[in-house]
């Protein structure tokens, strides 16, 4: 005994309409004259605009957490100054949340004085959820 679930929906190829069925066709009409209204491309754009200032503010506090990190140890030598050593670099952890935003942040112009690799989570790792990746940054002018 065969039953059918439901079918495959390639939707990234064109809908060829007479392969719909008439209720099929009357739904795909309906939501492509909905999605054409000026007030569903108002919200479209709306969204879109919201989710891109979130990610905005996300991009900005993670830019200012990594160089308030870095600032005091590479900048100002904070922690080694009392042994008389100097910092050369900081091995910062990033949680994995933040790892879409990384290479944006790291390609603005507040770290132009700075040389950044990032370090992916191992494979072993990778088998817990969500690894942290880390950042070693580095003086590019030298101490």
């Amino acid at each position: 005994m065969r039953i059918k679930v439901g079918r495959l929906v390639d939707v990234e190829k064109d809908v060829n309409l007479a392969d719909l069925s008439p209720l099929d066709r009357v739904i795909a009409a309906a939501t492509n004259a909905y999605r054409n209204t000026k007030m569903y491309k108002r919200r479209y754009a709306e969204t879109e605009e919201k989710r891109e200032a979130q990610r905005r503010k996300v991009r900005e506090a993670l830019t200012d957490s990594i160089l308030a990190a870095i600032h005091p140890e590479l900048d100002l030598n904070k922690t080694l100054k009392d042994k008389g050593d100097t910092c050369i670099g900081v091995l910062l952890k990033i949680p994995a949340r933040y790892h879409v935003f990384l290479h944006d942040v790291l390609e603005a112009h507040e770290f132009d004085a700075y040389s950044t690799m990032i370090i992916p989570p191992s494979k072993s790792l990778c088998k817990f959820s969500n690894p942290p990746y880390l950042l070693y940054v580095e003086n590019r002018g030298g101490v």
